[in-house]
């Protein structure tokens, strides 16, 4: 699975941690997910909502471009999204 984490504003102005994922294998155990990056990141990085692309945004060296992601997410468009 590839993945990135965005990082938006709630309608109060407090952060909210999102998961992006691309899973060309089928559907993504958000839950699972969720957990693992307790596991690992601990509490704090705990993702609100995951959410399923079909590829994350990269720029011509390959990089992931956060600030697309960010208003893809923010605008919906990606293809999947469930709430924590």
């Amino acid at each position: 699975i590839e993945s990135a984490a965005v990082l938006l504003k709630d309608a109060l102005g407090g952060p909210v941690l999102v998961a992006v994922v691309v899973a060309p294998g089928g559907p993504v155990d958000t839950d699972a997910l969720k957990e693992r990056c307790v596991r690992a990141l601990g509490v704090h990085a705990r993702p609100k909502a995951v959410i399923t692309v079909p590829s994350l945004p990269r720029n011509a060296a390959g990089k992931i471009q956060r600030e697309v992601l960010r208003k893809k997410v923010r605008l919906g468009t990606p293809d999947k999204a469930e709430q924590a």
